[in-house]
């Protein structure tokens, strides 16, 4: 790590569409320890630090601002985010000199680490916290649709995507018949 950053209560993400031509450089308000802890997207295409973009602001509490070789398209969606890899970055030996600044670092990375999970966990798909308990394992299959069981008390691949197509066009033209008779 580098110098001693404060990680405040703020969420690691930030999404901005790019709506002026020519602009490289766009903001994110999250800390990051160092360069390589921020994954940076285009649209869906992850970038390479170096190569597409550079990173300044880490170890600043407000956070930074990666500027890209090559200005996004217009309408494209800039994603930053801060990746870390969840381990432990110190160890305190028990007859050693005890430090609060290391402490405060160690602290501070894994309250960063927290709220990557929290974040990623709040992007996710999850059962309400009023739903009822039910098993969500599954096995996914190629074109058909995640549904709950008959029964209420899991998940299982529901119809494919071409038979609900061909029933909405069925319906459609069910429809269209009613209507002219």
């Amino acid at each position: 790590m580098t110098d001693h950053i404060k990680i405040g209560d703020i969420q690691p993400w930030a999404q901005v569409e790019q709506t002026v031509p020519g602009t490289v450089a766009f903001e994110f308000p999250f800390p990051i320890f160092e360069d390589a802890d921020l994954e940076v997207y285009v649209d869906a295409a992850l970038k390479t630090l170096a190569t597409d973009y550079t990173v300044t602001g880490a170890g600043v509490d407000d956070g930074g601002a990666v500027t890209f070789a090559a200005a996004p398209p217009v309408g494209a969606l800039v994603t930053l985010r801060r990746r870390l890899a969840v381990q432990r970055t110190s160890d305190f030996q028990e007859t050693g000199e005890f430090r609060a600044r290391v402490l405060n670092d160690e602290l501070d990375y894994q309250t960063a680490a927290l709220q990557q999970v929290a974040t990623d966990l709040e992007r996710s798909v999850r059962l309400a916290a009023t739903a009822p308990s039910i098993a969500l394992d599954f096995t996914p299959a190629a074109g058909r649709v995640l549904a709950v069981n008959a029964a209420g008390d899991g998940m299982t691949m529901g119809p494919s995507v071409a038979h609900i197509a061909e029933a909405g066009t069925n319906a459609a033209a069910a429809a269209v018949s009613a209507a002219a008779a």
